[in-house]
Formats: C-alpha cells, sequence, structure tokens
C-alpha cells in the first residue's frame, strides 16, 4: 500500500507540474497574440506618420530630362507647374525642394525619372491635386506629365490594390471612389460601405459572385 501511496503521489506532483507548465505557456500564448496585435498597431501608426510627413509632397511623372538645366528640380517646377496647371494659385507658388527620385543611371533612359516636390503650403498641394484629377494628364513638348500625391510604401500598395478591383466594380455596376490615404467607398442599392483594407473589399465582391 505504502508504495502505491508513493506512486500516487508522484503521479499528482507531475500532473500538477503539467498543469503549470500548461498555464505557463498558455499565459506566453496570450502574451505573443497581445504583441503581434501591438506590432500591428505600432506599424499602423508609423505609416499613417509617414503620410503626414508626405502631405505637401507631389510626384511628377513624364517630364523629360532634357528640358533641367543644371538638374535644378525646384526652378524647373516653378516654371513648369504654371504652365502646365494653366490656374491661378491662391497663395504664392513655393516649393521648399524638389528633386528626381533616383540617380541617373544612364544618359539614354527610356523613361525620365519622377520628380518629387515638396511645397511650402497644403493648401496649393490640393488646389494642384484636384487640377490634375480633373484635367490630366498633361502635355509637354510631346510627353505626357502626370501629378499625383506621395504616399508610403505600404499606403501605395494598399492603394494599387483597390484600383484593381475597378473591373469587377464596374461589373456590378457599383459606383466607387478612392479616398486619402487609402479608403475605397462604394454606393450599391443606395447604401455606401467603406473599406480600409482590399482583403474586405474581395471578401464582399466574392460573395455577390457566389
Amino acid at each position: 500500500m505504502k508504495t502505491i501511496w508513493m506512486d500516487l503521489n508522484s503521479f499528482h506532483s507531475k500532473v500538477e507540474i503539467l498543469d503549470q507548465r500548461t498555464t505557463f505557456l498558455e499565459e506566453k500564448l496570450d502574451n505573443a497574440e497581445h504583441w503581434g496585435t501591438d506590432i500591428w498597431h505600432l506599424k499602423q501608426k508609423v505609416i499613417d506618420l509617414e503620410d503626414r510627413a508626405r502631405r505637401n509632397n507631389i510626384r511628377f511623372y513624364g517630364i523629360p530630362e532634357k528640358i533641367e538645366v543644371n538638374n535644378d528640380g525646384k526652378n524647373l517646377l516653378l516654371t513648369l507647374i504654371p504652365r502646365l496647371l494653366n490656374i491661378s494659385f491662391e497663395h504664392p507658388l513655393e516649393l521648399q525642394r524638389a528633386h528626381r527620385i533616383r540617380p541617373r543611371t544612364s544618359t539614354l533612359e527610356s523613361r525620365p525619372r519622377s520628380i518629387i516636390a515638396c511645397l511650402l503650403r497644403h493648401e496649393l498641394v490640393r488646389q494642384i491635386l484636384t487640377a490634375a484629377r480633373k484635367h490630366g494628364p498633361y502635355d509637354l513638348e510631346g510627353h505626357k506629365v502626370f501629378i499625383a500625391a506621395d504616399f508610403s510604401t505600404e499606403t501605395n500598395a494598399k492603394r494599387k490594390a483597390f484600383l484593381q478591383l475597378r473591373p469587377r466594380l464596374r461589373k456590378w455596376d457599383i459606383k466607387y471612389g478612392l479616398l486619402e490615404p487609402a479608403t475605397m467607398w462604394i454606393t450599391m442599392d443606395g447604401n455606401s460601405r467603406y473599406y480600409t483594407e482590399p482583403e474586405d473589399l474581395v471578401r464582399f465582391l466574392d460573395s455577390l459572385d457566389d
């Protein structure tokens, strides 16, 4: 009987140790899930901060490099922006800086490098982008020039994913629009929906296809 009693004590002791280890692992797993959530939220905050830091930036695509004098993108744009848009600005056009986005790799590049410009006033950024959406692209010596807002890499990827869904939206005759920085709104049967993640919109469209 004494041996059986010792075996039972040993068994209960091992069960208690296993229970403690299980509790410990469950707590670690819960913490890991919280860490994953915290990391996701931190990443979203960093993306938001980067987009806010870029809010006074504008990108110009298609401007030939041959018209640039002494690589001075700032003076070039001060001349070209009023010429291309042909609008009256609410405030003086002032640029903090402007430059091509990467070093020149060859004098025979097939596509001109885009120019990124930082304007002093956000009001002018909105005015230029609004005009570009209505009247762009613009013709410059036979070259098409596109003007767009400047976003973080992550936001640009999300916007691209949303825009790739436009054929499916048109298939169902759904009105849509892309809000800045990356929110897609849709209107169907008089009801409006807003999507901040392309995957959520994909699931909705999949449900319509089913």
